[in-house]
């Protein structure tokens, strides 16, 4: 065992400690002292001083999360989730508080873990300097972590259920009026007397709970900027830092500078005007879509300055519906339909960067997007703040995949497919989902259904021919011709799919697709077959092993369907080793959560074992109402 442990490890080392990790966290909060080790929370309103506060603590040793890039010592991971949640800057709550609690002790557990040095083995992720230089920024005491930003002021009681009670609150006071004159300087947002009202209250109603428990601290502006040297003092005192003089001394320096020049810099640096550094266009290709086109452009309109319609044909009221509600933000250009979507795509691009913009928002006619708590003046901030990002990626409503909404232009990416087209180019870390946005299709007709799977068949059967060697295509004519009803074909297709084995997440899915198509022939033991094949090429598709139970039910083969289905279970997301996990596509919900649950307790019922079926139809109901909860019905 642990020879193997050696193997692996030598084999891919960060593949290696990311699974030490994993079960050290298993494990982190049944640990002795985990609820009462001290953690830090900062806040206040904007412009109060925290960042100076934040800057200071930081140098006498505590980590806050932070890349600490200028002088805002955030960390743009709770940022995102903290906007998100309080929807910034309306601060209307968009996230239930048992939610927030999670994600916030998932956060503080992840950072702490990525602060330990891990050594198994006598094998160190950390070298040697590295030990030494975390050993002397703490004095040979335990690593101390915590989080600056004003958001949270209003989910300061979230932080204690989420940390435990070992918390220490620093509530960084300035005159409110103060704070709104500095805000307003920055032209951020219009009711800077509204928003700074509201985080000065929220951090003023909970410290004023506290203070008799010892945990709060407040540092006065006035004091800080008149006395920097005894205010950190008392902070590193407050915090039990041990701090020595000329450590608080060296981590006072940047506070004698003049704070308001400073911050503002930084500020102007790190958080342009958005009007003036972000530029969003909605591209749409459209034919004749005068029953659907108005809507579609309704949802987008207040997020972006131009809509750009490509032109592929229109003879309808479809311009005049869209320039209703687009007004002078309207350019149109006209390209004749050629059977290409990646090539009207690409032209899309182009015109979005002809048209003075930096982002390109794509929305088809039948698409409605939801912004959930995500507001105008947020999306601009994310798109201005991520700099790594190449496109965002939003997630279908019903959470059964997530495509490229939001592209940044110009771009080296490219749009490639004639149907099914993808956006190519972006590796994984350059294309975030967009977290609380989804979309949604308009429900087709039968006929629209069936035209649209016969113009897509034309060009798949084209493009097999042309590319045999792609497993892209052979995987969309299988899925196209199975729901066309043309099942054997779909297996002939699917299969050529997953035997190119060119990615494992595609050639698992072929695969479960392939199952489906011979369950709906009847060729169960095939099905199972293949659901094995797909486990061989990616074992973590919990949906493949419940096919498989579902197909050994049908059969009536009940031994094996509940095996498939506990095998499911075990790597599923309600109870299984993939709990946490995600997909953004090639992917059946209900497969991760209770699809499997409901295939056991009837094969229980069927062999008798009513007892047993009662006890999993509970487990069935808890796992279904996690998927709702998360995903929506």
């Amino acid at each position: 065992m642990i020879m193997a442990a050696r193997v692996a490890c030598q084999a891919n080392f960060s593949k290696y400690f990311s699974l030490v990790k994993a079960i050290k966290r298993r494990g982190s909060r049944a640990a002795v002292g985990w609820e009462s080790k001290m953690r830090i929370a900062i806040m206040g309103t904007y412009r109060c001083g925290s960042s100076a506060v934040a800057k200071s603590i930081s140098q006498l040793g505590v980590h806050l999360g932070a890349p600490f890039f200028g002088d805002y010592f955030e960390s743009d991971s709770l940022s995102a989730l903290l906007r998100q949640w309080w929807n910034e800057p309306e601060f209307r709550e968009t996230v239930a508080r048992d939610e927030r609690i999670t994600q916030l002790r998932h956060w503080i557990e992840d950072y702490e873990e990525s602060l330990a040095p891990l050594e198994t083995d006598g094998i160190s992720a950390y070298t040697n300097e590295e030990k030494e230089t975390e050993k002397q920024s703490h004095d040979g005491s335990e690593i101390v972590c915590g989080a600056k930003h004003p958001l949270l002021s209003l989910s300061a009681s979230d932080i204690e259920a989420a940390w435990g009670k070992g918390v220490r609150y620093i509530w960084v006071r300035r005159e409110l009026k103060d704070t709104i004159e500095s805000l307003k300087r920055l032209n951020w947002w219009q009711d800077c007397e509204r928003i700074q009202s509201e985080l000065y209250e929220a951090a003023e109603r909970f410290v004023l709970s506290r203070t008799n428990d010892g945990t709060t601290f407040i540092v006065d502006f006035d004091q800080l900027q008149a006395d920097p040297l005894a205010v950190i003092g008392r902070v590193s005192d407050f915090l039990g830092l041990r701090s020595s003089k000329e450590k608080i001394e060296s981590a006072c320096r940047h506070i004698r500078r003049s704070t308001s020049q400073r911050t503002e810099i930084a500020g102007n640096r790190q958080r342009p005007t958005f009007v003036d550094q972000v530029r969003i266009a909605a591209t749409m290709i459209s034919g004749n879509s005068e029953s659907m086109v108005k809507d579609a452009i309704e949802t987008v309109i207040d997020y972006v300055d131009e809509v750009v319609l490509i032109d592929t044909g229109i003879s309808d009221a479809t311009e005049r519906l869209i320039s209703e509600v687009a007004g002078d933000r309207l350019r149109v250009t006209k390209r004749v339909w050629d059977n290409d979507f990646a090539g009207m795509r690409n032209a899309a691009l182009i015109e979005a960067q002809a048209s003075g913009c930096n982002w390109s928002l794509t929305i088809d006619t039948d698409e409605r997007v939801n912004w959930g708590g995500c507001g105008p003046d947020q999306l601009r901030r994310r798109l201005l703040e991520s700099e790594k990002a190449k496109t965002f990626m939003v997630a279908a409503q019903d959470g059964s995949y997530a495509k490229e909404r939001l592209i940044r232009v110009p771009t080296s990416l490219h749009w490639a497919g004639r149907t099914h087209e993808a956006l190519i180019g972006a590796a994984a870390d350059e294309r975030p989902v967009l977290p609380g946005v989804t979309f949604w299709e308009l429900p087709k007709s039968t006929s629209q259904m069936e035209h649209k799977l016969k113009r897509d068949l034309t060009i798949l059967r084209e493009e097999v021919c042309d590319k045999p060697n792609n497993a892209r295509w052979w995987y969309f004519l299988g899925q196209t011709l199975a729901a066309l009803g043309q099942h054997e074909g779909a297996v002939e297709a699917l299969d050529r799919c997953a035997n190119l084995r060119q990615w494992s997440e595609q050639s698992a899915w072929a695969s479960f697709m392939a199952a489906k198509s011979l369950s709906e022939l009847g060729r169960f033991g095939e099905a199972v077959e293949r659901c094995g094949m797909g486990l061989a090429c990616d074992p973590e598709y919990p949906e493949l092993a419940w096919m498989a139970a579902w197909c050994e039910y049908r059969a009536g083969r009940l031994r094996n369907a509940i095996a498939w289905s506990q095998m499911s279970i075990a790597i599923g997301h309600a109870e299984g080793t993939c709990e946490g996990a995600d997909r953004v596509g090639f992917r059946n919900l209900v497969g991760w959560y209770e699809g499997p649950l409901d295939v056991l307790r009837f094969a229980f019922r069927r062999q008798g074992r009513n007892s047993e079926a009662d006890r999993v139809e509970s487990r069935y109901q808890v796992a279904k109402a996690i998927r709702i909860k998360k995903y929506g019905a």
